[in-house]
């Protein structure tokens, strides 16, 4: 299978980098490089109710909203359409300083809106083509608008950026969006070649004054990595801003639904390396994410690795750090175990992949959770065999915890850890998953590990799950079973005013998915505000 390219810290500059690229875009293509849409205002404070509601601040809510219709007047907003969208268009020139900015205020009456203004003592002289030019002493420059489309179409400094000609439907840049409360569009791709190019150039520059950096006690082989990987992630980001087509962000309120969530989408160009490398994310299989339950109160699958580029020079750091730790060893016994450890890790290590999955499954009718878990290795064999040499090094009483073969799947070895027994196992590792051992055991390509009521068949299940195609990274909770292995009351009580007898209204996820667009997804369900509230709440009253 051919690895994804990006290792994990080039997907996290993926998921940024519209935080970092400039507004650009030039009017001729007559799609606009950012859009910002804000919903409605009746919606807004519709959503500020409900936020307020869930938080246990409806009085609040109602005084700041009161204070806000007298600040408006008796008619309200007069002349603004409460029941449309508000946004902002940027465009940018190839000389940046030719770039505009246009704001759209839905009007529901022009003259309305002339005469609030007025009011204001804000005094809008129209011109033969209907553009409007204000000019005030406490301005640095002019502002414009006209109206068009039951819109005011609002600009500084340059008027010719709402030129009749150049006015933007609104149907065009504010897409309907029943639960966006904020949404913003990047179009990366409208970047004048000539403008990405010089952010290129600064881009280069700043990388190498960081490659020659030198931190204290920093080796030369530490050195030469970091200046290989800040080549390879420097050309993947420069990539990224050369192929990158349009990144998306919103934060949704869907009242209706009773979810929160904010996403994030980023594309290539149709063709490009990017799209590729984006698309080839979704090609990844794990070795453990078979894992995971369909009863699952949380769960957790992540997947990553470095380019072959990466992984070349990441091994001499591998290998001198090994070198040195084993030179600090003076004890002869424990050098030699410490050389068979690093032997079979090594490998591992080298490789540069993170396959990891994890799941809690529960409570039981006893109240009992059981946690299952495991990561990918290349040598697991060794790994079982090294684990026995360290076994007959242990102290007696520390050995006497451990059961080696104590069953087996297949032909893998299953092992016992009495960790109930130890004096470690508090109270609330005991409430969670009862008196029951902790059981492990190696397979070729993986290590597993399994604490609870059902640990050991659950153990077993995973050795015998087959490989499946993962995502890079996705996260389950469902915090109302969770929180009954809480010691705290307030946690318990919280959960049950919370989330009562509602079937799955106590989720939160977090996925990062790849495909025809790079997407990040953080949601939770409405009650889950409730809860964290009343949590934070009662203890805010218990430390009073």
């Amino acid at each position: 299978m051919q690895r994804p390219l990006f290792s994990g810290a080039a997907l996290v500059c993926l998921v940024a980098l519209p935080a970092a690229l400039p507004a650009a875009e030039t009017l001729q293509v007559k799609k606009p490089t950012v859009v910002v849409r804000l919903q409605p205002i009746d919606e807004l404070l519709a959503n500020f109710r409900y936020l307020a509601g869930l938080v246990g601040q409806e009085e609040q809510a109602r005084q700041i909203e009161g204070f806000l219709k007298s600040m408006a007047g008796p008619k309200g907003i007069e002349g603004i359409d409460t029941k449309r969208p508000l946004g902002v268009y940027s465009t940018v020139g190839a000389q940046v300083i030719d770039s505009t900015i246009v704001a759209l205020v839905p009007v529901a009456d022009e003259q309305a809106l002339l005469d609030l203004l007025r009011r204001f003592e804000i005094k809008a002289e129209k011109g033969a083509d209907g553009l409007y030019t204000v000019r005030h002493t406490n301005l640095p420059v002019p502002v414009y608008f006209r109206f068009a489309n039951r819109y005011a179409y609002v600009t500084a400094q340059d008027e010719s950026a709402i030129a009749k000609e150049k006015l933007l439907p609104p149907e065009q840049v504010l897409p309907p969006n029943p639960t966006a409360v904020l949404a913003l569009n990047l179009n990366i791709s409208s970047i004048p070649e000539a403008f990405r190019e010089e952010a290129i150039k600064e881009f280069q520059k700043r990388l190498e004054e960081e490659k020659k950096k030198r931190e204290p006690n920093e080796t030369d082989i530490q050195h030469k990595f970091k200046e290989q990987f800040v080549d390879i992630i420097g050309a993947q980001m420069i990539s990224l801003i050369r192929d990158g087509d349009a990144a998306t962000l919103s934060l949704n309120i869907d009242r209706k639904g009773g979810e929160l969530s904010l996403d994030y989408t980023l594309t290539g160009k149709p063709g490009s390396k990017l799209a590729g490398l984006i698309a080839d994310l979704t090609k990844a299989r794990s070795v453990v994410a078979g894992l995971v339950g369909k009863n699952s109160v949380f769960s957790l699958t992540a997947y990553a690795a470095m380019s072959e580029d990466l992984r070349q020079a990441l091994a001499p750091v591998i290998d001198e750090a090994i070198r040195e730790g084993l030179k600090e060893e003076k004890d002869k016994a424990k050098r030699e175990l410490g050389e068979k450890l690093a032997k079979v890790l090594v490998p591992t290590l080298k490789a540069a992949e993170l396959d990891l999955a994890a799941d809690l499954r529960g409570p039981s009718a006893k109240g009992v959770y059981t946690a299952v878990a495991g990561i990918k290795v290349k040598d697991g064999a060794a790994m079982d065999q090294v684990m026995r040499d360290l076994v007959k090094e242990m102290p007696a009483e520390e050995r006497a915890q451990v059961k080696l073969d104590v069953e087996q799947a297949g032909p893998v070895k299953i092992h016992r850890v009495d960790v109930h027994k130890h004096k470690d196992f508090d109270a609330e590792a005991r409430k969670a998953f009862g008196d029951n051992p902790l059981y492990f055991a190696f397979r070729a390509d993986a290590v597993f590990l399994a604490l609870g009521e059902n640990g050991l068949s659950a153990l077993k299940e995973a050795l015998a799950a087959p490989p499946k195609p993962v995502q890079p990274l996705r996260l389950d909770v469902s915090l109302a079973p969770l929180a009954q292995a809480a010691t705290e009351k307030n946690v318990s009580q919280a959960a049950q005013e919370a989330f009562g007898k509602g079937k799955d209204n106590d989720k939160v996820l977090l996925l990062v998915e790849g495909g025809p667009a790079l997407k990040l997804r953080v949601s939770v369900k409405a009650p889950v505000i409730q809860f964290l509230s009343k949590v934070a709440q009662s203890r805010a009253d218990k430390e009073k």
